[in-house]
């Protein structure tokens, strides 16, 4: 399998300079002949300091600076971007997986952990120490529990290519985890949503990856998108959302093909922004015209069908900020450090019982 290389593009799409016409017509799209509504996002200099969940960050420049150069240099090649090293104050990866914290249990059993996902399991917009897997290691420090937790995420990465690039190369090269944590959703979703858009529905398709995904096309193709009946931007983002499930759900029995019988698997669908129109307001450094219509765009309807579809498998961390006023989004799916702290405690409370029986 081989990456188109889009990587930065990628990260547009996901945190801050994305066209507006892009944005109205895959994420707001009103349809019916509606006429145009400005859809305003800040340009790609934006700082962290004005965005509401950091503006109280001291650091929060700081790390976007060190954030952006160290992604520069991951995003060289296709080696660099999946074995890279990079050193900072708060931004640290080396041999491509981004540095988590550290246990300070002194226990005879340590419980290891691989954790995978995209950009937000990678940890933008936070610091080392404040990723969801190093806040993972914390809440085990306060059980007396010692994870050793490698953080295996990459931008723009779902489901397929953490198998392909992480997970079943690790597998063959040493020694199995005693748990894979999957902590993505998003990717999987927005890629299927942008793939029908520019491709068409086809559920027989092998993979729809954002990270090949071409921004430019998807904007010059906006206008007529943006007319479309209402109907068909709900019908293109429950059919998207569909085909998204049945793939993830390929996955994990590809997954738990690849894995010793005695590593656990623990998925869940990360959260996102898009189930409230509060934290959609306060995900970017200036209002947003529209929210409610972002909530209700395809990308939604294929978040909430794809999630609700894989119920059964996956727990489901979408709802974690639907009724929070506290701002927790950086972009629409990258949270803040306290937003990666509620993560981290919902994750490791569906954790703890495994880790307590492995740790007895």
């Amino acid at each position: 399998m081989q990456i188109r290389w889009k990587t930065k593009r990628v990260r547009a799409l996901l945190t801050m300079a994305v066209p507006s016409s892009l944005l109205l017509a895959t994420l707001a799209g009103c349809g019916g002949g509606s006429p145009k509504e400005e859809v305003v996002f800040p340009p790609s200099n934006t700082r962290y300091s004005t965005i509401p969940s950091l503006s109280d960050a001291p650091w929060a420049d700081e790390l976007q600076d060190e954030q952006d150069q160290c992604e520069q240099r991951l995003s060289e090649t296709m080696e660099s971007f999946l074995t890279g090293s990079c050193e900072g104050k708060y931004v640290n990866v080396s041999s491509g997986g981004r540095m988590t914290r550290r246990s300070t249990v002194d226990a005879a059993r340590h419980v290891s952990i691989w954790f995978s996902g995209g950009s937000a399991a990678f940890g933008i917009a936070q610091r080392d120490s404040g990723t969801v897997a190093s806040q993972l290691v914390k809440l085990a420090e306060e059980d007396g529990i010692a994870l050793d937790i490698q953080n295996l995420a990459h931008v723009g990465f779902d489901l397929h290519q953490e198998i392909e690039y992480e997970i079943r190369p690790k597998l063959q090269q040493g020694p199995p985890p005693d748990i894979i944590v999957v902590f993505d959703g998003f990717n999987d979703a927005a890629g299927e949503v942008f793939t029908d858009f520019l491709e068409g529905i086809d559920p027989n398709r092998d993979h729809a990856p954002l990270s090949s995904i071409d921004v430019n096309e998807i904007n010059e193709r906006a206008d007529t998108f943006l007319h479309a009946p209402r109907e068909e931007l709900d019908d293109l983002g429950n059919a998207s959302g569909r085909i998204a499930a049945k793939r993830y759900r390929a996955l994990q029995d590809d997954l738990r093909a690849l894995a010793p019988a005695e590593t656990q698997i623990e998925y869940f669908f990360q959260p996102d922004a898009l189930v409230s129109v509060t934290q959609i307001e306060d995900a970017y450094g200036q209002v947003i015209a529209s929210p409610s219509a972002i909530a209700s765009s395809p990308l939604a309807i294929a978040l909430d069908r794809m999630s609700s579809e894989l119920e059964d498998e996956v727990v489901n961390l979408r709802p974690l900020f639907e009724d929070e006023d506290r701002p927790a989004f950086v972009g629409l799916v990258h949270q803040n450090e306290w937003g990666a702290a509620q993560a981290a405690n919902a994750i490791y409370t569906e954790l703890l019982p495994t880790l307590r029986e492995m740790t007895r």
